[in-house]
């Protein structure tokens, strides 16, 4: 027993041999002699925590922290052990390094150590040995409870490739590789390299932090106002103007757009000329004319507007047309763009045969809630009420009563998903509720009392970019789609052209709230249909025109088989009746232009940068609805030449009901006559 003392010491002699020292985030600033900018820390909550606690923490205040999160401002939620939050920081750039701007300041508890603060406060975004240069100490072993401590932060303002960016750093996890870093963040693998001083992308280290750079939105707000450096990227908002005004970022036009937070007086606002509020829009189409925010004045307290000209892709590409592009858009625009291969397994053979087929459905369809539902990309239907529902463009979960016996069918508003939301997928689930695959906000529950839950929004640490399609086993669990990480919905067909692997089928468990990715690096994941013996699920891959099934019970769990391959069309959602059939819709047939696109890479790469100039027509047609069999036989295609984006397909009774991505209306045929109308 005399002994221990000595083996303990010996057992910390070990423990300091084989410790490593985390290597030293710097991030390089060049952009002037002294500049001051925002940057983002992708901070990882190493315990349960609140955003209160973190905001204490990293002393930025909470509204900045949910609105870099893009959650609502009035967000409560106790942010769980392990999760992703996003902390922005005020960066200083001196001497062509840049640190926080002399926060956090941290105050030194019992039982601290400089490299405990480092590791297990702050998330390894700083070393040990940082904090003690900063803070001049010499020995990092004396520090004294109640000392305050600066925690130099790792940023930068630079713009990248004459861009003004949002600088994120991001620490690299297990698994992580610098291609796939690139597209979560919407840059390319050259850029992230050169940025960080790699030479070899698989010299790429667990725990290394790297400078990412977040495409910024242009703003209009002058030089003279105090938040004249607001620069947010795509998916955050800020509130600035002493509260008064809230400012967000979309990538449809990567142009802030601003309007009144508050309004209660206190708020003092210039109009534009005609009299144009902030963030009202005067005029349609390329003419139009947005009353957009460009500051503030302290003395006397007063928020700045000016007239901004609609800068829309299709606008600037109208603008393009006269002016063409430099050499080094081109470049860029090219280099962004990232088009592969398709896998060498993929067939261009001629398609699969269907037995029976009726090509003129349109002649025979009837439409439902014209003018109302705008966009309804899927259906789900509950038999005892007799109501349909669907997701609309404007946010709005719409029900339609089927039930009428006039042969009117009524429409109702019944739930909006959020501000900016899209809902894609919706199926009902258990306990009345209907859940839904909202490609913005991400994976949502809807309780009969119409209160919203956000269930999911990321898995394995990476964000969901278009949460797609959705179904729900008898035991609760949800199985669902991400079509694309890397592209949002605005962009889907940049990720279709592009033709690369960045989808994933994931499930989640209601019991664990735990997200679960089962199968990665899916060509455009779509629609998901649990089978009816709930062994299995059917998943459908837009890009490759199949779908496949992967076992969820029984011996074969986790394995992938084949389900239909080489389809005559493009496969969206899909659904089983009920009643022996899966009912696959088709987006668009098959064409030789797209079948050539999709054999060479070359010419997606040239299509795309054509696109960024003027509008080429895409070549759609023989949209439609396919009926399979349960062991994947083809039986019946109802499709038309005139027919584009057909989205979901849903038969009930006599009828087939099908969506649309784009159409103000649901479509419905009755199947007893559709031979009627065939040529």
């Amino acid at each position: 027993m005399k002994s221990f003392p000595y083996t303990s010491v010996f057992l910390f002699f070990l423990l300091g041999c084989f410790a490593t020292v985390s290597e030293a985030a710097t991030f390089t600033c060049n952009a002037t002699t002294t500049a001051t900018c925002q940057s983002i820390i992708n901070y990882v909550s190493t315990n349960a925590s609140t955003y209160r606690n973190i905001s204490s923490l990293f002393q930025v205040s909470v509204s900045s922290i949910l609105g870099a999160n893009n959650l609502p401002i009035t967000t409560t939620t106790t942010v769980s052990a392990g999760s992703i939050v996003k902390i922005p920081v005020q960066c200083q750039c001196t001497n062509g390094t840049g640190r926080s701007d002399h926060k956090p300041i941290y105050t030194v508890q019992s039982g601290d150590g400089l490299d405990a603060i480092a590791r297990y406060k702050f998330d390894l975004f700083v070393n040990y040995t940082e904090i003690a240069a900063v803070n001049n100490i010499s020995d990092p072993n004396k520090i004294v409870v109640g000392q305050e401590l600066w925690i130099p932060l790792p940023c930068s303002c630079d713009p990248v490739e004459e861009n003004k960016v949002v600088h994120l750093a991001y620490k690299v996890a297990s698994g992580n590789t610098v291609e796939g870093i690139a597209a979560q963040f919407g840059t390319n693998e050259s850029t992230l390299l050169k940025l960080n001083g790699i030479s070899d992308p698989k010299s790429l280290k667990e725990e290394q932090i790297l400078d990412v750079p977040l495409q910024a939105c242009k703003s209009s707000i002058n030089d003279t106002s105090p938040d004249h450096g607001l620069l947010l990227p795509n998916g955050t908002y800020a509130i600035t103007a002493k509260s008064c005004v809230k400012c967000s970022c979309s990538a449809s036009s990567y142009i802030l757009d601003c309007s009144l937070a508050s309004n209660n007086g206190t708020c003092p606002v210039d109009n534009c000329s005609g009299n144009l509020t902030l963030g009202a829009t005067s005029g349609t189409g390329c003419d139009a004319i947005t009353c957009a925010y460009s500051g503030y004045t302290n003395t006397p307290f007063k928020i700045l507007t000016t007239p901004a000209p609609n800068q829309s892709s299709s606008c600037k590409s109208a603008a393009a047309r006269h002016t063409g592009p430099t050499a080094s858009a081109w470049m860029k625009l090219v280099h962004h763009f990232n088009a592969g291969p398709l896998p060498r397994d993929h067939s261009f053979e001629a398609s699969i045969s269907v037995p029976e087929r009726h090509e003129q459905i349109l002649a025979g369809t009837e439409r439902i809630g014209e003018g109302i539902l705008h966009g309804p990309e899927d259906l789900a239907y509950e038999p005892k009420s007799r109501f349909l529902y669907t997701g609309c463009i404007d946010g709005w979960i719409r029900r339609v009563d089927l039930a009428g016996d006039d042969g009117k069918f009524k429409v109702e508003n019944w739930v909006q998903t959020g501000e900016h939301s899209r809902p894609l997928g919706v199926v009902l689930g258990l306990h009345a509720s209907l859940i839904v695959a909202d490609a913005y906000e991400g994976l949502l529950k809807i309780s009969p009392d119409k209160e919203v839950e956000v269930l999911a929004g990321e898995a394995e640490g990476v964000k969901f970019g278009i949460t797609d399609g959705i179904d729900v086993a008898s035991d609760g669990t949800i199985y669902f789609t991400d079509a694309s990480y890397k592209y949002n919905l605005e962009n889907h067909m940049v990720d279709m052209l592009e033709a690369r692997p960045h989808g994933r089928l994931m499930s989640y468990d209601p019991s664990t709230k735990k997200t679960t990715v089962l199968v990665k690096d899916l060509y455009f994941a779509n629609g998901v249909s649990v089978a009816p013996d709930q062994k299995s699920l059917i998943y459908c891959e837009t890009v490759l025109r199949r779908c496949r099934r992967y076992h969820i019970q029984g011996k074969k769990k986790g394995t992938i088989e084949n389900f239909i391959e080489n389809l005559p069309g493009y496969p969206d959602n899909i659904r089983y009746d009920g009643e022996g059939r899966y009912w696959i819709a088709m987006s668009a047939g098959r064409t030789i232009v797209w079948d050539t696109l999709f054999k060479y890479p070359i010419l997606r790469r040239i299509l795309y940068v054509v696109e960024q100039f003027v509008t080429v027509p895409k070549g759609m047609k023989n949209s439609g609805v396919l009926s399979v069999s349960l062991d994947g036989q083809p039986i019946a295609l109802y499709s038309d030449p005139n027919l584009i984006l057909a989205t979901s397909g849903l038969k009930i009774g006599n009828y087939l009901y099908y969506g649309s991505l784009y159409k103000s209306y649901i479509s419905r045929i009755d199947l007893n006559q559709t031979k009627k109308h065939d040529k």
